[in-house]
């Protein structure tokens, strides 16, 4: 069967359009990159005639590009040939040229092969039409491309028909639906994606047009059993199954696409709400726990009562109602004033606490108090004076 991208209606008008150039026109018109025909008409002393002009190192560029490659896209190849070979009159070395510069080794031997068998086929039929090796030869056969009546254009445009025979022939794939099978849609991929590959798979390892009646049903089947869990089950739902447009199946693949991600969104939400009530929970039981706790006192009660007024819970020199004194004061003998109050006693200042840094209460010498703890007999200023306390 003939490929159905190598029989198009006729060449791009941006090349067929194009006549044959002259070297008055070539000046005059702006310079744009097309491929110049290797045949063209000049004026000779019997009228026309076909000059041949070999294909620069600038064309066959720009005809690679066009071309691409045979074994990666053979439907664009093959449509592009057409094209330029409608376009363009060729000899037979510009074909030989063509085809080498743009076909692996490989893929040239297999076209060939494939065309001269499509000759002897044809010949078996009809033996009008010559073998093979005849209808495309191995060299130069120095036809005659002049417009006349002897010419040889007819067998030149023979190989051609016969070469883009060769070329749908080698181009058939070989069909395997275990790749297309292979593609399975990734658990965040979008469907649009997904369908992308699909389809793609499909081009590539089958002979079915997505476009096509045929090819859009086992398109939308390999789409329903090869999403996700979750969109998978959504789309065997679908009343018309793999009859249904492809447009809609991936509607109904979107909405559960979209919902996956507002589920997930909510689940975050959620999340983040729990770790602040927990942390709220944890910040409030150490405050709680801070409170609960009752600071140290910085000082300890004096042992016993105070003297001068009999009751307990502070020192005798911060007595808040004192008692006054029965008897006179013993250093002045001025009544009204207790002996640790007389102005003429002398006071020993005490340092700060080695341990605390507080500044400890003076000793009044006289008092029977006790002596703080850190004047002992070796650190105070006046151990001479430790003895002389109170009767």
């Amino acid at each position: 069967m003939p490929h159905s991208s190598s029989t198009p209606s006729g060449p791009p008008p941006s090349e067929a359009a194009l006549p044959l150039a002259s070297p008055v026109v070539a000046h005059t018109r702006p310079h744009q990159p097309t491929i110049l025909a290797p045949l063209r008409e000049v004026a000779g002393t019997e009228g026309l005639v076909r000059v041949h002009v070999p294909f620069s190192l600038q064309d066959l560029s720009q005809i690679e590009k066009r071309l691409e490659s045979f074994s990666a896209d053979s439907s664009t190849y093959i449509k592009e040939f057409q094209y330029l070979t409608q376009a363009y009159s060729l000899t037979w070395h510009d074909i030989c040229i063509i085809c080498t510069s743009t076909l692996t080794a490989e893929e040239h031997e297999r076209i060939l092969g494939a065309a001269r068998h499509q000759a002897d086929k044809d010949h078996a039929i009809d033996n009008q039409i010559p073998l093979g090796p005849e209808v495309i030869p191995s060299e130069d056969p120095q036809w005659d491309y002049q417009a006349n009546r002897g010419s040889d254009i007819p067998k030149r445009d023979r190989i051609i028909r016969y070469l883009l025979r060769g070329m749908d022939t080698v181009s058939n794939k070989v069909v395997n639906y275990d790749k297309l099978r292979e593609i399975t849609q990734l658990p965040d991929e979008n469907p649009t994606l997904f369908l992308a590959r699909l389809q793609e798979a499909l081009v590539w390892y089958t002979r079915l047009d997505p476009a096509s009646q045929n090819g859009a049903t086992v398109l939308a089947s390999h789409f329903i059993s090869q999403s996700a869990p979750d969109i998978r089950k959504k789309l065997k739902k679908a009343e018309e199954g793999s009859e249904t447009p492809i447009q809609d199946l991936v509607k109904m693949a979107f909405k559960v696409f979209s919902a996956r991600e507002d589920a997930a969104e909510a689940a975050h939400q959620t999340r983040m709400k729990q770790k602040a009530a927990l942390q709220t929970q944890a910040l409030v039981a150490a405050l709680r726990l801070a409170g609960n706790k009752k600071p140290k006192a910085e000082t300890h009660a004096p042992p016993g009562a105070c003297f001068k007024c009999g009751k307990e819970g502070h020192w005798s020199r911060a007595c808040p109602q004192p008692w006054p004194p029965t008897k006179p004061c013993p250093i002045c003998q001025i009544p009204g004033h207790w002996k640790s109050d007389c102005p003429s006693f002398p006071r020993v200042p005490v340092p700060q606490n080695r341990h605390t840094g507080v500044m400890q209460p003076a000793v009044t010498l006289g008092r029977k108090e006790p002596v703080c703890q850190e004047l002992t007999s070796e650190g105070a200023p006046f151990p001479s004076l430790l003895g002389l306390l109170d009767d």
